[in-house]
């Protein structure tokens, strides 16, 4: 239990045990970025314009520390099961052991505990970065220099064709590829005619692809899914069918020519083997906070490699651009500018690409006026005890050494 050489910011650090000492997490609601859509008529209760997002930060006796975290709209829940029920599973362990702690998350197969995990599992990776001196991308290949954009400003069902045509028109001016639109899911025809006039405003050049909130019945996502491919040209239709409808996407592959892009609600990797293997055509959309992680993300990416698939995960940007830029099969990234306020120094798109950080680990230092202005609650947990609300002060300054 020692360190054989002081961490340093400037190369890497020789560290023969790193144990984890303290999980430290808070509730932050940042306030709106963009004004509010109206709801949609039979449509449920639009989220709330603030965005909620869970922080975690993971001490270690090496001195070094790491931070994880991602928007989530149950995060006053997520900070008490990170708290009660993760954070002693991870107490006393290497925090460079992710695969020993992710095993035993895992195990549990619980919901809310992975998703909990999935920042403390960011933060473990956060930290085997700034060990090594090394940002994660070029830890996990360093195989681009940027990674390719799409707009995802554009995704919400709720949005106007006005709104989203002003958008795309905006995000396509600053060199973006393309853009992702959003459907509710629940009026097929009203929800073509919307698409129709926001792809005749846009044009047929840029890049462009089509989600949807609520899963259709097969006897609506079959035209529906011909629509898209004949009609609109998209580059994918994401999530048409319930994630359990194996038998719907087969057959939809079988009568159309259209490229999928699923698994925003799987929790398992069984769930996306079991389509790969079935010969459904998809692009793998992962939510790395439901599989708990960034470790598991990154066997789902040796799997999409091996059935000739790409990844493009539900991550935040600034953790996004590691992966587009670290693994060759991740060949576009969402950009989503929602979490910019939370962040010192954010890097911003230059003609439709975003440049991965040169500093250690995710390279993100936290916005330490904007961590303690926006934070709801925290707790923290030790090895000796719990403080539930008012422990050591939670460090913002993304360096991961003490003072």
């Amino acid at each position: 239990m020692g360190i054989a050489i002081a961490p340093r910011l400037d190369g890497p650090c020789t560290i023969i045990f790193m144990r984890i000492q303290r999980i430290n997490a808070r509730h932050l609601r940042l306030p709106p970025t963009r004004s509010r859509p109206l709801p949609l008529a039979g449509a449920p209760d639009p989220p709330p314009e603030t965005l909620d997002v869970l922080v975690v930060e993971v001490e270690t006796d090496s001195g070094l520390s790491g931070v994880g975290f991602f928007p989530a709209s149950d995060a006053a829940s997520l900070l008490l099961v990170v708290s009660d029920v993760v954070a002693p599973r991870c107490l006393g362990e290497d925090a460079r052991h992710q695969e020993r702690l992710f095993a035993a998350v895992d195990r549990m197969a619980t919901p809310s505990a992975q998703r909990a995990y999935a920042a403390i599992d960011v933060a473990l990776w956060d930290l085997k970065g700034k060990s090594a001196g090394e940002p994660l991308w070029r830890l996990w290949g360093g195989c681009r220099d940027s990674a390719r954009l799409f707009f995802d400003e554009t995704s919400d069902p709720r949005l106007t064709s006005d709104e989203v045509i002003q958008r795309g028109r905006s995000a396509l001016a600053q060199g973006f590829c393309g853009l992702r639109v959003g459907t509710a899911g629940i009026d097929a025809e009203a929800e073509s005619h919307r698409l129709v006039d926001i792809r005749d405003a846009l044009g047929d050049d840029c890049w462009f692809a089509v989600g949807v909130e609520r899963p259709y019945d097969y006897e609506t996502a079959l035209p529906m899914t011909r629509f898209i491919d004949e009609e609109i040209g998209a580059d994918w239709f994401e999530d048409p069918l319930a994630d359990d409808d194996l038998s719907g996407y087969r057959l939809l592959t079988a009568k159309t020519e259209t490229s999928f892009a699923l698994g925003r609600r799987f929790s398992s990797l069984l769930h996306f083997r079991a389509l790969l293997e079935a010969g459904v055509p998809y692009t793998l959309r992962p939510s790395w906070p439901a599989v708990a992680g960034l470790t598991p993300l990154l066997k789902l990416g040796v799997l999409a490699e091996i059935h000739r698939r790409s990844l493009v995960p539900h991550v935040p940007s600034e953790i996004a651009v590691h992966l587009a830029c670290g693994l060759a099969n991740v060949p576009i990234i969402a950009y989503d500018s929602r979490l910019t306020t939370l962040v010192l120094e954010p890097t911003y798109p230059e003609n439709g690409r975003l440049v991965p950080p040169s500093a250690p680990g995710l390279g993100v230092k936290l916005n330490p006026e904007a961590v303690e202005r926006f934070t709801l609650a925290t707790r923290s947990r030790s090895d000796s005890h719990d403080e539930p609300s008012r422990g050591k002060a939670f460090s913002v300054s993304g360096d991961g050494c003490e003072a």
